[in-house]
């Protein structure tokens, strides 16, 4: 439907110095007489929407990229454990993904008899047991013995000198990804090591690249 245009001024002549309404609607089109403005507002749209694309490509770019693995310990033992991308040191499957972190957290005992170091920056072990090769997510509760049953199981291990199991909780293993929020409690069916003190809260997640 054609409707009529009239130029109205900021004091409501109609001489034709102002501003460009509708008047079946009473909107003020954003386009002028002469069709410039119509242009200047399409170009800035699609700088915009260029704009816009770029960031999401960007954002999706960042979020895929590897962030190595962080860990969280709470308890008797606390701290962040982290190692950077692509995990080198870690192994990492769909069965089983083990990280070795050294790492000056907590206030970490010697345990009678052992002839672990535990001063500086002692090493802890990380290890997610799942239960078949395929991966997947894992809930509690998980038996004591479960590391000794073929999972599914959450080990934290300080070699030679402490050990803990986790009891209950969620954890997810894909190999080179995973997420982990667990109990744990010493381990009393370790045959090397001695059962951590205390229970602890272990979180994080890990995000490897291949290698």
């Amino acid at each position: 439907m054609v409707t009529s245009l009239s130029v109205e001024g900021d004091d409501g002549d109609t001489s034709g110095r102002g501003r460009v309404h509708d008047r079946a609607t009473g909107a003020r089109p954003g386009l002028s007489l002469d069709g410039r403005h119509s242009a200047r507002w399409a170009g800035a749209a699609l700088t915009a929407l260029a704009a816009a694309l770029a960031g999401g490509f960007l954002a999706a770019a960042a979020s895929a990229r590897p962030s190595g693995a962080s860990f969280t310990l709470s308890g008797e033992v606390h701290g962040t454990l982290t190692e950077t991308a692509p995990c080198g040191k870690a192994t990492l499957d769909s069965l089983t993904a083990d990280f070795q972190i050294f790492s000056a957290i907590g206030d970490v005992l010697r345990s009678p008899g052992s002839s672990a170091d535990m001063t500086g920056k002692p090493l802890f072990e990380i290890t997610f047991f799942s239960r078949t090769g395929a991966g997947g997510t894992f809930s509690g509760p998980f038996s004591q013995k479960s590391a000794t049953e073929g999972g599914p199981a959450v080990l934290v291990q300080v070699p030679q000198a402490y050990a803990w199991i986790a009891t209950s909780g969620t954890f997810t293993n894909h190999g080179r990804t995973g997420s982990v929020s667990v109990r744990l409690v010493p381990d009393h069916y370790s045959p090397v090591d001695h059962p951590g003190p205390g229970d602890l809260h272990l979180s994080g997640s890990w995000n490897c690249a291949a290698h």
